[in-house]
């Protein structure tokens, strides 16, 4: 006989729940069948704890199962029976473990949790003395490389120019569907105020700054300067970068063209779509996209074609002028009318305080963007490395 029913759906696998997915998504259909039979029902699908004591509360379901959660947070368990469920890393449904594994047919990596699968080589160890570290820059790398520090003993000070944390994860968060990017924010946010780091805003700090204050260890995640292209005329037209149009501060007319179709530039598209824009995306490159996981990278250029944005790759820009961009695609030079310019072609390291840094404190440490820029997972990773030498 059968001891228990577990209900979950096919998208394009079994076991594909992505952030485009609403948690408990399925939990609807195991409540039906829990209606029908006698026996134990299980539910999965982005279940996160409270959610899923909900879930059992409410009688839709006998189990639940947890698979992402667990690699992203093995101590979800334990850590929610004694009612600490806010110190247990988050999930971002990102499917990072997914893609290792099933496109890159390599040992599973969680984006979040660099622990998970080198649980020996990066094991947690508390400092054997407590030092004066200093982390500069607010984002992932930088919060997560302050959080390690700061709970093996050291006393921390983390300098973000901005006004408020996140750094890229602020306009990652933006388009449709990112819905764990605020979460992972939220939850680092909060571990820097419990293990008191002390967090200076809105500070952009100089070597000197820096030097004055003789920390014993620092770790530079100072992020990325944007790359503009060297196209004639851009001086002409009215231009705005990707990352302001994401984060609501730029204002952007009704036709629009994105120079750059890499993941910034298609999810740019994505949110001006949504906004009702006309929206043109060029690349030089062959492929939209090209850098993003297969299976997102076609939900979301699927999407943009639903919303009628024109992708056009293989592009060879010739001029920006107030009527629009001029390009030639496909052996044809046409202008392709615009508002707006639209700027998302890429980003190269800002090492400058680094550099600046170099020779004159005991213990230096570079990570994240500020390295080379890529993606969650490498800012996190070299955060936690960091934050576990010093």
């Amino acid at each position: 006989g059968t001891n228990a029913v577990d209900v979950s759906y096919a998208t394009l696998d079994p076991t594909y729940h992505p952030m485009t997915h609403e948690p408990a998504h399925s939990t609807q259909y195991a409540a039906a069948v829990k209606k029908a039979v006698s026996i134990p029902v299980m539910t999965v699908g982005r279940l996160y704890a409270r959610l899923a004591e909900r879930i059992l509360q409410e009688g839709k379901a006998d189990l639940i199962c947890i698979g992402r959660g667990l690699i992203a947070g093995p101590d979800f368990a334990v850590k929610n029976a004694q009612g600490k469920g806010d110190d247990v890393m988050p999930c971002i449904a990102c499917d990072n473990c997914r893609d290792h594994v099933v496109y890159r047919q390599e040992w599973m990596r969680c984006a979040v949790n660099p622990v998970a699968g080198r649980e020996r080589e990066l094991a947690f160890r508390p400092a054997a003395a407590s030092k004066q570290v200093v982390v500069i820059g607010g984002g992932p790398a930088g919060m997560e490389a302050a959080r390690i520090a700061a709970q093996r003993g050291h006393r921390v000070t983390l300098f973000e120019k901005d006004t408020q944390l996140g750094g890229q994860l602020l306009q990652a968060a933006a388009p449709p569907n990112k819905v764990g990017i605020p979460v992972l924010t939220k939850f680092l946010v909060n571990q820097l105020k419990k293990l008191e780091v002390k967090v200076e805003l809105g500070k952009a700090v100089t070597a000197q700054d820096i030097l004055a204050s003789k920390p014993q260890a620092v770790i530079v995640a100072t992020g990325v300067k944007l790359t503009m292209p060297q196209i004639q005329g851009l001086d002409r037209a009215k231009v705005v970068m990707a990352g302001d149009v994401l984060l609501g501060k730029a204002q952007v007319g009704q036709r629009v063209v994105v120079i750059g179709g890499e993941l910034v530039g298609c999810e740019t598209a994505d949110v001006l779509s949504e906004q009702g824009k006309k929206v043109t995306v060029t690349r030089r490159g062959p492929r939209m996209a090209e850098k993003m996981q297969p299976h997102l990278r076609s939900l979301l250029l699927h999407r943009l074609a639903a919303k009628g944005v024109t992708l056009l790759t293989g592009v060879k820009y010739e001029e920006v002028t107030p009527q629009g961009l001029k390009i030639t695609h496909e052996g044809k030079t046409s202008l392709v009318e615009a508002d707006t310019i639209v700027i998302a072609a890429g980003a190269h390291p800002d090492t400058s305080l680094y550099q600046a840094l170099q020779g004159k404190v005991p213990e230096l440490h570079l990570v994240g963007d500020a390295m080379a820029p890529r993606k969650i997972e490498s800012a996190m990773e070299e955060g936690y490395r960091a934050g576990l030498t010093v």
